[in-house]
């Protein structure tokens, strides 16, 4: 009974005249508490916008330039890393000899971490260009800082050219690496296991190098570049093309319908050559004839891309392959091989097993 009644008070009596004093208590320290609170969110907000306001001021974008490259990058940025970086950047790309300087004039470089840059590119000094975004750059060195410019630049201009060079080209265009490797190929590069024309490239047929590499311009270049068997056997190996329907005609021995899946799923790759093939192409072209023949055949639209390559190199298209052939193989690199030694007999008996098997078509003689 004592219980219940408790309760009741509790319950029906009003707080203020059950707990009065308690409760004025409770209001005061609260009350100052949450003004306690308050002030220190205040505090903090402040102190974030400063600081916020602190690393925009020293992101504003500042101008730098080497040569013909304008960029504008984080004023955090160390000045000799930056010229240092940009001077690298020209450097490679003038060792290539893809861009020209036109071009290479119309553009300003813009750091991806750089503030404020709309200001600095609103002035008369950049206007009509294009923008390029590369980096980051703060906290880079040269060596990232070149690389990130060069592949920048050479990323625009790809897309000034015509859609051929666009599918075609590597993404660095036969760029000079920073690693201390070649631009060799082992034998193992020229005849992957799917691709016969591969191997016909090594065994020194230039039309099977044309192929390999995509230089011809095929009508239909899967009827033209690739064995049914050898379309066949990849989608063997393919889980992708194992899975599709439109493959089975193909696997249980229809050559007519894997060249048609080929068409439709775009796989293999319509060019067999990887981008090592077709990046040291451009360094070979580079090497013998000059850097200004990747500028002429790259600025070239007639014809196929080895029509192209052999109008800017002043040789005939066959001859063109054939001196890249040598000099690729020549380089050599520490994981390949000179097509010497032990190495020597494999690859060619290896090229000679793929020859046979395609020799019933009468291609690559």
């Amino acid at each position: 009974m004592c219980r219940l009644v408790l309760v009741l008070l509790v319950l029906l009596v009003p707080a203020p005249l059950l707990f009065g004093q308690a409760s004025r208590g409770a209001d005061s320290r609260d009350r100052r508490l949450l003004l306690r609170a308050d002030s220190l969110l205040v505090w903090h907000r402040s102190r974030r916008l400063a600081a916020g306001e602190a690393q925009r001021l020293a992101m504003r974008a500042r101008p730098e330039s080497v040569e013909r490259l304008d960029a504008l990058v984080p004023g955090a940025a160390r000045h000799d890393s930056v010229h240092a970086g940009l001077d690298s950047a020209w450097a490679l790309l003038v060792e290539l000899g893809a861009v020209p300087d036109a071009f290479l004039g119309s553009l300003v470089l813009v750091a991806r971490d750089a503030e404020d840059t709309a200001a600095a590119l609103a002035g008369a000094r950049y206007a009509g260009r294009g923008r390029v975004v590369f980096g980051p750059v703060a906290h880079s060195g040269p060596v990232a800082i070149g690389s990130a410019a060069a592949l920048a630049v050479l990323r625009a201009y790809r897309q000034t050219l015509d859609a051929e060079w666009r599918a075609w080209l590597p993404a660095d265009y036969g760029l000079r690496r920073s690693e201390p490797l070649s631009d060799g190929l082992s034998w193992r590069d020229f005849s992957p296991a799917w691709s016969v024309a591969g191997a016909g490239c090594l065994a020194g047929s230039a039309s099977a190098c044309r192929h390999w590499l995509g230089l011809d311009r095929e009508p239909d270049p899967y009827a033209a570049r690739f064995l049914p068997a050898e379309l066949r056997g990849y989608y063997e190996r393919d889980w992708w093309s194992r899975g599709q329907s439109r493959s089975r005609a193909c696997l249980a021995g229809s050559d007519v319908a894997c060249v048609a899946f080929a068409r439709e799923s775009g796989r293999p790759p319509v060019v067999a050559a990887g981008n090592a093939a077709r990046r040291s192409v451009l360094r070979a072209v580079r090497e013998i004839h000059g850097p200004q023949a990747i500028a002429r055949a790259l600025a070239d639209t007639s014809g196929s891309l080895g029509e192209r390559l052999a109008r800017a190199s002043g040789v005939p298209e066959d001859s063109v392959v054939m001196q890249w052939r040598r000099w690729s193989l020549g380089q050599g690199r520490p994981t390949g091989s000179r097509l010497g030694g032990r190495e020597a007999l494999p690859a060619l008996l290896f090229a000679g097993l793929l020859l046979f098997a395609a020799s019933g078509s009468g291609r690559w003689r």
